[in-house]
């Protein structure tokens, strides 16, 4: 559960980090419970009455996108009984990014893509195994 923080935009695009790399892209920063392994997972938007819906009952729910990661927070920290007294930790900042679902789209629709694709049906439709009628 959580709630969009800020709409994207081309212009004003957000910067993240992940796999090594740092770019920006337009996100969806979405306040919400997120930690490590969620990346990938489908984000819905749910738009109620408040959205036009005649009720709660009929509200709409959609794909938002696909979560990208969370933005964490450097905090300085104590430990005890480590042999390194304090440091700084990574803290979740409990504002998560979700790539939205146009990009995706427009990334699955790439040329290269869809021929890869089509390529793909081709061979199963050429090797899947035929259906066999079982008597017994």
């Amino acid at each position: 559960m959580g709630s969009v923080a800020l709409m994207p935009n081309e212009k004003d695009p957000v910067a993240v980090r992940g796999g090594g790399e740092e770019f920006s892209a337009p996100l969806y920063p979405v306040e919400a419970r997120s930690w490590g392994g969620h990346s990938g997972s489908p984000a819905f938007v749910y738009l109620g009455a408040e959205r036009g819906a005649e009720s709660i009952s009929t509200g709409m729910v959609g794909l938002l996108g696909v979560l990208g990661g969370h933005f964490d927070i450097q905090a300085d920290h104590t430990f005890t009984g480590d042999s390194q007294p304090s440091g700084t930790v990574p803290v979740n900042a409990g504002v998560a990014w979700v790539v939205p679902a146009a990009r995706i789209l427009e990334l699955l629709m790439r040329d290269e893509f869809v021929s890869d694709r089509e390529e793909c049906r081709q061979v199963w439709e050429r090797e899947r195994p035929a259906a066999t009628i079982d008597a017994g």
